[in-house]
């Protein structure tokens, strides 16, 4: 080991009770390290409270240099006093000190035998297990090799504002009928949910938990680029639902629970949950992010492969890919996604080397290595070279997907339409100042106050409002982006 490193554990017990139940036992007994101790005890019990026969107890865990070993001795002495249960894991080992080099193993030991011998694992080489074929093990687990980058992300959408039953209908048509899914093939279901609905009502809401090659809070940020298959497709029930949405000052809350960046492995362990609300300037639905209640990834990394898509992306245009903005940057990986999603053109995988990579070449040459780098190299220029006369547009539109500073009118004239109403803002509002528009809601009699209250009538909100969101949907104030503000001072 390195001097500066850490294990990141992901550990699945499948068994029945009894031998769940020991789980418990041995802990108490093998580990000396009082919260881990105490963390997989409440988990065990935890899972015991289900009435199931067959349980499965998932753990995770990080250790460095001053707690190394401690779960390894745990798993070594489940496996061994509980031979009936099967144990899956991933384990990453992540170099510290240097910052990249991160290693990844797949580890299993079936019911009715006793193999992890993890006292014997140090970390530096890779070791993979076969694993079996079952739901309840990540299908990245199954199969660590084959797969490409994928994202997750689990989440709500709910209605905010006097919805009717037509325009309702009309967002649960395009979501639950799969009108949606069959226009946007770079989204699919999350791996690691094979049985559930990729959409599926809950209440008032619709649930979602869908999986993609990008990273879907990007998505979310840049949904009507993201969206624009789909209203080309449909282009006057989408155009219907943005005229509904603006006349009626209809909103749509997006809540994503949890979302990942994109890896190879397909399992995650995120904790980042953010919030969008989606409005309408009456031609497209328009994406505002509002707030963020956590951000921490800590997904496992899996094989360091990636799709090249500043390789293909040069190789089409002449261009660099750093040249664009960050709206550009996702309409062009989104436009590559889905063009290969659509067309079956599976797209080529390179490992870029880490920073401990280079350093080590820099002591002299690796020829596996360059051999390797030179036939992805090739892989990507040839997929540029053949899929580059239908590409060439899609990235052409994508150099075009910048957006513009909201332009508005200053209104001439004033009246006290606003009277008796009291105003929030909060958040970036693009094309005005905060001065500009307290002085505005002013003129038409309207009272702008610092904080929000149950009495508060209207959330004038931007990017990045913080905790007066939750404040505000917790107390039912009615939000109101600045388009829909104009409108009400036309």
């Amino acid at each position: 080991m390195s001097v500066g490193f850490c294990m990141e554990y992901d550990v699945i017990f499948r068994g029945g009770r009894e031998d769940i139940a020991q789980m418990a036992e041995i802990a108490k007994t093998s580990v000396y390290d009082t919260s881990l101790r105490q963390y997989i005890v409440q988990e065990v019990e935890a899972t015991l409270e289900d009435g199931e026969d067959v349980l499965m107890v998932r753990l995770s865990n990080s250790d460095d240099d001053a707690t190394h070993g401690i779960f390894e001795d745990f798993l070594d002495a489940v496996d061994q006093g509980c031979p009936a249960l099967t144990i899956a894991l991933s384990a990453l080992y992540v170099d510290t000190e240097y910052g990249e080099g991160d290693i990844l193993s797949m580890f299993c030991s079936p019911a009715g035998k006793s193999t992890l011998n993890m006292k014997a694992f140090y970390g530096l080489d890779a070791h993979f297990d076969p694993m079996p074929d079952e739901d309840w093990i990540p299908y990245g687990w199954r199969h660590p090799k084959e797969l490409p980058p994928a994202a997750t992300a689990e989440g709500v959408l709910s209605f905010l504002g006097d919805w009717g039953a037509e325009a309702r209908n009309a967002v649960e048509e395009a979501l639950l009928g799969g009108k949606l899914l069959k226009t946007l093939p770079a989204l699919r279901p999350d791996p690691q949910k094979e049985t559930q609905p990729v959409f599926s009502k809950e209440g008032e809401t619709i649930r979602f938990s869908l999986s993609a090659p990008v990273n879907l809070g990007d998505a979310a940020q840049y949904l009507d680029l993201a969206l624009a298959p789909y209203a080309q497709t449909y282009p006057e029930s989408y155009a219907a639902l943005c005229r509904t949405m603006r006349e009626k000052r209809l909103l749509l809350h997006l809540e994503l629970e949890s979302y990942s960046n994109p890896n190879t492995a397909w399992s995650y362990s995120d904790s980042s949950t953010w919030h969008f609300l989606l409005s309408s300037d009456g031609q497209k639905l328009l994406s505002r992010f509002t707030w963020c209640a956590t951000y921490g990834f800590s997904s496992y990394n899996g094989l360091p492969a990636e799709v090249p898509v500043e390789e293909i992306y040069e190789a089409v245009t002449g261009a660099s890919l750093d040249d664009l903005d960050e709206r550009e940057n996702f309409a062009a990986q989104w436009a590559l996604h889905t063009y290969a999603a659509r067309h079956d053109a599976l797209l080529p995988l390179v490992r870029y080397k880490s920073d401990w990579e280079m350093e080590m070449e820099e002591w002299g040459d690796d020829e596996d290595w360059d051999e390797e780098e030179d036939e992805e190299e090739d892989e990507a220029l040839a997929y540029a070279q053949d899929h580059r006369e239908a590409l060439l547009p899609l990235f052409a539109q994508a150099q075009r997907a910048s957006a513009p500073i909201p332009a508005h009118d200053q209104p001439q004239s004033f009246d006290s339409r606003f009277a008796g109403k009291t105003f929030c803002l909060g958040g970036d509002v693009a094309g005005w100042t905060g001065r500009e528009l307290r002085e505005t809601i002013t003129k038409f009699g309207g009272t702008v106050a610092d904080t929000l209250t149950p009495q508060t009538d209207y959330f004038v909100y931007g990017t990045g409002v913080g905790e007066p969101f939750t404040q505000a949907l917790q107390q039912g104030v009615s939000f109101l982006p600045v388009e829909y503000l104009q409108d009400m001072m036309a």
